[in-house]
C-alpha cells in the first residue's frame, strides 16, 4: 500500500470515527437533559447542521461536543464533562488510527 493510500485509510477512518461518534455522544446526552437544560440545546436540524458544518470547515471538528456540554448546562462542570467526552473521542480515534497504521504496514511511530 502506497503511503498516500495508507493516509486516505487513516482519514476516512477518522472522518467516521469524530463525526459519528460527536454526533452519537450528543444525541445520547440529549435524551438525559432535564426540561431546563433540553430547552437550550440545539434543535434537531441545528444540531445535524453544527455536526456537519463544523466538520467542513474547521480542523477542530469535534469542539460541538464541549459546545452542546456547555450550552445545555451552562456550568464548568458540563463544560469539563463535555471535554472529558472529547478527550475519550480523540483517544479512540488515535488508538483506531495507529492500528490501521500498524496494520497496513504504514511508517510507525
Amino acid at each position: 500500500m502506497t503511503p498516500g493510500n495508507l493516509e486516505f485509510v487513516e482519514v476516512i477512518a477518522s472522518f467516521g470515527i469524530l463525526l459519528g461518534g460527536s454526533a452519537a455522544i450528543v444525541v445520547r446526552d440529549e435524551r438525559t437533559l432535564t426540561a431546563a437544560q433540553a430547552a437550550r440545546a440545539w434543535t434537531p436540524a441545528s444540531r445535524d447542521a453544527a455536526l456537519l458544518a463544523i466538520y467542513n470547515f474547521t480542523l477542530l471538528a469535534a469542539l460541538v461536543v464541549p459546545l452542546h456540554f456547555w450550552r445545555t448546562r451552562r456550568t464548568f462542570v458540563g463544560l469539563a464533562l463535555g471535554v472529558g467526552w472529547l478527550g475519550a473521542l480523540y483517544i479512540v480515534d488515535a488508538t483506531v488510527v495507529l492500528t490501521i497504521d500498524f496494520a497496513l504496514g504504514g511508517p510507525g511511530l
